[in-house]
């Protein structure tokens, strides 16, 4: 019960700081093509809620092009085309740009791109840590102007999670003093013990919220969609354009961009392709051998049965049964190997780029994935790798791969 009465305390004080610390939108200012000095990053993470990292990217790269850094040449009203990357380009850069334009100039160092291209995937596992690097400069850069300021300050998320092992560790302290200190017990305890403390970290407000500057900003800039001819980064930045958000937007989760090859285009992510087995399928040989001495050591036992099961049609089938699931699993291993055989002497080796990389993991296993764009098909070659594999080669990387008659992955080496 004291247990209880203390989660339930702290649950409610949690979230009455949630609600005490939540953002208050702002007004729209007046009509303005101007709303002021701030990047139009730092204006979509001031107006756009907690979905702001993604078109505060599309503005910047919008924003270099208009700034001279970037060449941008719009194939359709709503569809830009960078074609030449500047730099050094005019004036200065803050962080989160140099950032943008350094991805900008990976990619385009192949030929055009087109802009939606150049953003993040957002299944891929350096594009998310990457788009993460993005937001936290882009939230400094408004700390530095003072327009935001943490949700939560330290001292105070210090002390909530303070007050947060206690009950936490409640149970664990009941069990002791009680007398129950078995180790098993005592480790389930402090295992919940730490999962709670995680829970209650992650219910505490995170991020920033804007200041009195960081609102009066926002109001100015919220003037911008009630405007006309306002400049494409701006109209990003505050949800003014949408249709230009949604033609930057990246493909499905099932498709990917890829530059490989000299041109640019969206690839099929399929299901993943197999690995060639270590040891390869077992042998026809080993199986009788394995098979057959089980069938005798279970004959033997049974052996005064037999004149029995030969009576009846049913008994014989019974008799004959393990005879033919034997020779049925010689057969198959045959067929295995065989075609294992053939598949190794029809190996190739091709030569692509990493175009995704990501992990799926569950309560009880983990699996990590390459992908893979060889130039040619309309698709990627995709594997589960070995986490050795997987940390070795990054999105972007250039490799040789290895693949059997089968498409099974042989190996993968940097070219």
């Amino acid at each position: 019960m004291e247990w209880i009465g203390a989660a339930g305390g702290w649950l409610v004080l949690a979230l009455l700081v949630r609600l005490a610390t939540t953002p208050v939108r702002p007004r729209p200012g007046a009509p303005t093509t101007e709303p002021g000095p701030e990047p139009p990053a730092v204006a979509a993470l001031l107006v756009g809620g907690r979905r702001w990292v993604r078109p505060a990217l599309a503005a910047t790269v919008l924003d270099l092009g208009a700034r001279g850094w970037l060449d941008l040449a719009w194939a359709s009203p709503v569809e830009p085309v960078c074609r030449i990357v500047r730099k050094p380009g005019p004036g200065r850069l803050l962080p989160f740009e140099e950032r943008v334009l350094d991805r900008a100039s990976a990619r385009v160092g192949g030929g055009p791109a087109p802009v939606a291209a150049l953003l993040p995937d957002p299944v891929d596992a350096d594009s998310r840590d990457w788009e993460a690097s993005f937001g936290r400069e882009v939230a400094e850069v408004a700390l530095g102007a003072g327009l935001v300021r943490p949700r939560l300050p330290g001292g105070v998320r210090w002390a909530l999670l303070a007050a947060a092992s206690v009950p936490a560790v409640l149970p664990l302290w009941l069990a002791w003093t009680t007398g129950n200190r078995r180790p098993e017990a005592l480790g389930l305890l402090v295992f919940v013990a730490l999962a709670a403390l995680r829970a209650a970290a992650a219910v505490l407000p995170h991020g920033v919220t804007p200041t009195a500057a960081g609102r009066a900003a926002a109001s100015r800039w919220l003037g911008v969609r009630a405007a006309t001819g306002v400049a494409p980064a701006r109209a990003v930045a505050t949800g003014a354009a949408p249709e230009v958000l949604r033609a930057l937007a990246p493909p499905s989760g099932k498709e990917v961009w890829s530059g490989y090859g000299g041109r640019w285009r969206t690839l099929r992510v399929d299901l993943a392709d197999g690995v060639v087995p270590r040891s390869g399928p077992m042998s026809p040989r080993f199986v009788a051998l394995v098979g057959g001495g089980i069938l005798l050591l279970v004959a033997i036992p049974m052996a005064f049965l037999v004149p029995v099961l030969l009576r009846s049609a049913m008994g014989q089938v019974v008799l004959l049964a393990p005879f033919a699931i034997l020779a049925g699993a010689i057969g198959y291993a045959w067929w295995a190997t065989d075609r294992h055989r053939r598949a190794l002497a029809a190996a190739r080796t091709f030569d692509g780029q990493v175009v995704r990389r990501w992990t799926e993991e569950d309560s009880e296993s983990a699996s990590w994935y390459l992908a893979v764009d060889d130039g040619q098909a309309d698709r990627t070659r995709t594997w589960s790798v070995e986490p050795s594999v997987y940390e070795r080669f990054p999105t972007g990387s250039r490799v040789r791969v290895t693949i059997d008659g089968l498409g099974r992955l042989m190996g993968v080496q940097p070219v």
